[in-house]
């Protein structure tokens, strides 16, 4: 289980906003794509609204990673593999 579902209200929001910069950040490296596509692709990582959706889910951070970060990384680990 991830520590995220530990969080209180405030730090479950903060770690959302964090979230949210970190993606926007990240994206600014990547080929231009439809940012209301929330999904994971080859081009591009889940969007963090769906992360914390899907982080809730039983198994979810074991496979995809206990916090949006870890996530980033073994989302760039896949891509890269597959390359």
């Amino acid at each position: 289980m991830s520590y995220l579902l530990k969080l209180s209200e405030k730090e479950w929001i903060q770690s959302i906003d964090n979230a949210v910069l970190l993606y926007k950040e990240f994206i600014t490296h990547l080929d231009p794509f439809d940012e209301n596509d929330v999904v994971e692709t080859e081009n591009h990582p889940m969007h963090p609204h769906l992360y914390y959706q899907l982080i809730q889910v039983n198994g979810f951070a074991e496979l995809n990673g206990n916090d949006y970060q870890e996530y980033l990384n073994k989302w760039k680990i896949r891509i890269n593999s597959n390359n």
